[in-house]
Parts: structure tokens; C-alpha cells; sequence
């Protein structure tokens, strides 16, 4: 044993030669660097690289933060208002060599990549469809011999995903030895290869909060970053800064995610379309210390998103009208209120939306689309003799707090059951209607045209003190 360990202190010492410095210098230090602003920092030379680490339980988004971080900084693309500096990346898929593609292609397809990012990407960021074993100096060495001279590629970054998958034989969970031989390992490939960051993905013990091992590597480790699910959501999560090296920490960051179709060759069913996770919202959340909010602000701020998701809808859209992006309409939305909010809000927004009949959904899952059926605000056309006529006067606050007096309900209920009722309405013996067919279960759109011009006609043969 002693033996082994002084062979292995021997080996690090001629792996780096000693070198000396004043301890105050004569000048300015240099400033902090940073691979992804506040998020991931760099090293002043490749010598000097840090390494990074993600970890959290199984099932808290790991990959797909890794490959978000990986594909902004190949393309140069800010994450989420974080500045990147763009440079080649390599990611190492020593846990899922198939699982790293699929991501990338819908996190491309999702952000509508140029066809340039597309070329830039072929070159810029690179995949290792195999573990390299970081106990073992002799992988380590041939990984080196491999990409310095087989791929003749210089990454900026390196993505390992993940250490347990990268250590075999070593005893992670209890020897600090074996987790400094590990990591010495790491921090030699990186300056072999000229890479100034390491990023790697990491497991957590049973209690799901703590990182994975003998407690060496959170000492020796430059940055941690933790990644957790919410509680009864598939599609939302947080990344928390418990370590940051050079900085200060980061505030904690909520995680918003979409599914998307991911198109592939057809399987052995001639399947063809496959959902894939993809991060498609990052903001801050509110610090420890920040003032509580109440569930009334919290439902006034949902009002709020609500209101301005209407008035895009006026501004934007006519009745009958499809809005083809639920992307776009997200977008229009977040930039006029100028607050951040991420995609599943936006759904409760979409399905509250639903609800009061200002939309209705065509399809479903990722691919649905949204017809307008009440325009807030109103929708003017021109009438007969050339003056405009308020096809929808609903009053546009009343229609999206519910607050209505009884006698305003009870106009507008009589207004807006006409152009409610559809071409499939029948009516039944007793009187009553039976409720429209939807259009997704007709398999096409409602005929808006033919309802609106009865519409209006009944509208203009209202005396204009009655046309509320």
C-alpha cells in the first residue's frame, strides 16, 4: 500500500513540474473567466482548469442541462440570458452512448438553428459514444493519444457524464485516495487536450442531496452545481450553487421544460415521432431571505399573465383565426409583460384560456394548435354602409376576471350563445342543445365565416344604446 502511494505522489510530481511565484504580485490579478457567465468559470490556462461538477438524484434533468451548457457554448449562443464564450466542445457519453443525440437534434429543432449553427455544430461539438476510465492511467493516456492525434481536436470544454461510469474499479464511495487519483486524472486529460473546463455529471446517496462519495471530492472540486426535481412535475426542476471557486455563489435558478417531438427513422411499428425533453426556460428564484409571496399576488400575477395573453390574442388574431406557435405566442406574451415566466405557466395560462372559450385546442400533445373563438377586446369589421360594427363588444376585463353583475352576465350570455353554437349544434326535443362537436373530433375547423355574418347581422339590428 505505502509503495502504491508513493508511486502515485512520484507520478503526479512528473506530471507537473514545480514552479514558483510571488505570493503578493507586482500587478493586477486577472479577473474571473467564465465559460457561461455566473454558471460555469474557467481557469486562466488549461493548466489551471476547473472542473465543474452537476449531481442530484437520478431523474433531475442532469443531461439535459449538460447538453443545453454543451450546444451554447459549440454554437456561441447565450443560456438564458448567461453570456457563453463559444468554443469546441466534447461530451463523453459514458453512461447512455445513445441518449446524448436524440437530445441534441429536438434542443436544434426547438431553437431553430440556422442552417450555419447547423454546419458550425458538425465541427465544433464532438461525441464520445464510450467511457474513459480516469482510475486507470493507461486509458487515460490512450484518450489522450486519441483526441490529440486520431481526432486532432482541441475542445474548450469537456462534458463527462458520468464520474461513477468514468471510475470503475476505484472505491468512490469511501477512499479519498482513489477520488484524488480520479480527479488528477481528469485535470491531466484536460491539459493534454487543451481543454480549461471539465463538466461532469454526478449521483447523489440515499438521502438525495449530498454529493455521491468520500467527502475529498467536494473539497477537491472548483464548483457544484445541484439539480433537483419538483415535487409532482415532470417538466420542472432547480439548479442550486453550493460551491463556486474564484466567485461568488450564484443564486439558485428554477428549470422550465417543454416536450417536443423528435423526428427518427420509422421503427419496427413505423413509429416515427418520439417526445423529448428539452430545457426551454431558466430564470432566478427568489433568495432565502427575499420577502414570502402571497397566494394572492400569486394569483394576481397569474391574472396578469392572463390579461396580457388576451390582449395579444386582440392584437394579433381574428375569431377563427389559428394561432400557429404555441413558442410565438409565449414570446409575444412574456415580452409584453416584461416578467419572466416560463412555459408551464404558459400552459395553465393556455388551459385557462380553454376554459372560458377565448380558445379552443386543435390536436393534441406538442402538436396542438389554438383557434380563437372570443377576440378580448373586440374584433371590428366593416359593415354595409362602410362604418365599422363591434362584432365581440364583450368587456374584455370582465370576460377574464369572471367578475360580471348578474345583468351584464345575462347579456352577454345572450349575445354570445350564437356565436358559440356551431353547424354541429342540434337541437333537441326538449329544447335544449346538445354541445358542439369539437373540431379535432370533426377533423376540421369550424366554419367562423357563416356564424360571424349572422352575428353581426343581429348585432347592427340592435338599437346602439343596447350593444353591450
Amino acid at each position: 500500500m505505502a509503495r502504491r502511494l508513493a508511486h502515485n505522489v512520484l507520478q503526479t510530481l512528473t506530471r507537473m513540474p514545480l514552479t514558483d511565484h510571488p505570493l503578493v504580485p507586482t500587478g493586477l490579478l486577472p479577473a474571473p473567466r467564465w465559460l457561461i457567465k455566473d454558471i460555469i468559470p474557467l481557469g486562466n490556462s488549461p493548466s489551471e482548469s476547473f472542473i465543474t461538477v452537476l449531481f442530484g438524484p437520478g431523474g433531475t434533468f442532469k443531461t439535459y442541462v449538460l447538453m443545453a451548457w454543451g450546444l451554447c457554448i459549440a454554437t456561441g449562443r447565450p443560456w438564458f440570458g448567461h453570456k457563453v464564450r463559444q468554443g469546441n466542445m466534447l461530451y463523453i457519453a459514458a453512461d447512455d452512448p445513445g441518449g446524448p443525440q436524440p437530445r441534441a437534434q429536438a434542443w436544434a429543432d426547438y431553437f431553430a438553428l440556422s442552417q450555419p449553427d447547423l454546419d458550425r455544430l458538425a465541427t465544433t461539438a464532438r461525441l464520445i459514444k464510450m467511457p474513459i476510465n480516469f482510475f486507470k492511467d493507461k486509458e487515460v493516456d490512450q484518450a489522450i493519444d486519441y483526441v490529440v492525434k486520431t481526432m486532432a481536436f482541441q475542445p474548450m470544454a469537456i462534458f463527462i457524464d458520468t464520474y461513477f461510469h468514468s471510475s470503475q474499479g476505484a472505491d468512490i464511495s469511501t477512499s479519498p485516495k482513489d477520488n484524488l487519483e480520479i480527479i488528477g486524472n481528469i485535470r491531466r486529460f484536460a491539459k493534454q487536450v487543451g481543454a480549461e473546463a471539465m463538466i461532469v455529471s454526478d449521483h447523489t446517496p440515499k438521502d438525495s442531496r449530498s454529493l455521491f462519495g468520500s467527502v475529498i471530492k467536494g473539497v477537491s472540486i472548483d464548483v457544484l452545481w445541484e439539480s433537483q426535481k419538483d415535487d409532482d412535475s415532470e417538466t420542472s426542476g432547480t439548479l442550486t450553487n453550493t460551491r463556486m471557486r474564484n466567485a461568488p455563489i450564484s443564486p439558485p435558478l428554477a428549470l422550465e421544460f417543454e416536450k417536443v417531438d423528435h423526428r427518427t427513422q420509422p421503427d419496427d411499428d413505423g413509429r416515427t415521432i418520439f417526445p423529448q425533453l428539452v430545457l426551454a426556460n431558466v430564470c432566478e428564484t427568489p433568495t432565502p431571505d427575499a420577502r414570502t409571496i402571497s397566494q394572492k399576488e400569486r394569483e394576481q400575477r397569474f391574472d396578469d399573465i392572463l390579461a396580457t395573453a388576451c390582449n395579444v390574442i386582440g392584437e394579433n388574431w381574428r375569431v377563427g383565426q389559428t394561432i400557429p406557435s404555441r413558442r410565438d405566442f409565449h414570446k409575444l406574451t412574456e415580452a409584453k409583460l416584461n416578467t419572466g415566466f416560463g412555459p408551464a405557466t404558459f400552459g395553465h395560462v393556455l388551459d385557462d384560456l380553454i376554459d372560458r372559450k377565448i380558445l379552443r385546442r386543435i390536436g393534441s400533445g406538442t402538436g396542438a394548435k389554438y383557434q380563437v373563438v372570443l377576440a378580448p377586446g373586440g374584433t371590428k369589421r366593416k359593415s354595409g354602409n362602410g362604418n365599422a360594427a363591434v362584432v365581440f363588444p364583450v368587456d374584455f376585463v370582465s370576460t377574464v376576471s369572471g367578475s360580471k353583475d348578474p345583468e351584464t352576465q345575462k347579456q352577454e350570455t345572450a349575445f354570445l350563445d350564437p356565436l358559440l353554437e356551431t353547424p354541429e349544434t342540434k337541437a333537441t326535443a326538449g329544447g335544449k342543445k346538445e354541445k358542439p362537436v369539437e373540431p379535432s373530433e370533426k377533423g376540421e375547423p369550424l366554419n367562423f365565416d357563416d356564424v360571424l355574418g349572422e352575428a353581426v347581422a343581429s348585432v347592427l339590428a340592435k338599437p346602439r344604446a343596447s350593444r353591450r
